[in-house]
């Protein structure tokens, strides 16, 4: 299935996956909300959706290059060299972004384990307490379970963080430092 799916790719004579992006304007390419230069914009949303959708589909070890399709008015002045930076600049501060998220996800899964932890130890050693009083009443063995599995429920959201929240932002960091190393031409009409 994978080999039927990456025909539909083209590939340079280096071995590169081509994304192809056509833009009749400038606007379609960065966000008008963003008021820096040219080459300091954020790139518009459905340009990083577009090149973001190509880049999962293709082999995770693929190099990639991005050919922007402009009008011939763009061939004159900087947009190349702008359109470039920004390609550059977006997806290297996106790999940036999602790496930094991903060290302060797992920090917040160990403090909350921690915090988890002694709510664990605290519930376990209630319910035992409990237990141990050997009564026979029915409300006493309701709250030892209960503590029980409390104690267990705490663990769930830092054993939720440490091992699966950040999994996202890693697959984004890994895309967004793929598009940050691929190549970009440009092609006119």
């Amino acid at each position: 299935m994978d080999d039927v799916l990456y025909k539909e790719y083209r590939r340079d004579d280096e071995g590169r996956y081509i994304i192809h992006i056509r833009a009749e304007n400038l606007n379609e390419l960065y966000n008008i909300y963003d008021p820096s230069a040219f080459s300091d914009r954020d790139l518009n949303h459905k340009a990083v959706a577009h090149l973001t959708e190509n880049v999962v589909v293709l082999p995770h070890d693929a190099q990639l290059r991005i050919i922007v399709h402009l009008p011939k008015k763009f061939k004159k002045g900087d947009a190349e060299r702008d359109i470039t930076q920004a390609i550059m600049h977006h997806f290297t501060f996106g790999s940036f972004n999602a790496k930094s998220h991903i060290k302060r996800r797992i920090m917040k899964g160990f403090n909350a384990l921690v915090l988890g932890g002694a709510v664990f130890i605290a519930g376990i050693a209630l319910a035992t307490y409990l237990k141990s009083l050997n009564s026979q009443s029915f409300l006493m063995s309701i709250m030892a379970e209960g503590l029980s599995i409390g104690a267990w429920v705490s663990l769930w959201q830092p054993v939720y963080i440490i091992f699966y929240e950040w999994l996202p932002l890693y697959s984004e960091h890994k895309i967004y430092r793929r598009l940050s190393n691929a190549k970009v031409n440009f092609n006119y009409f």
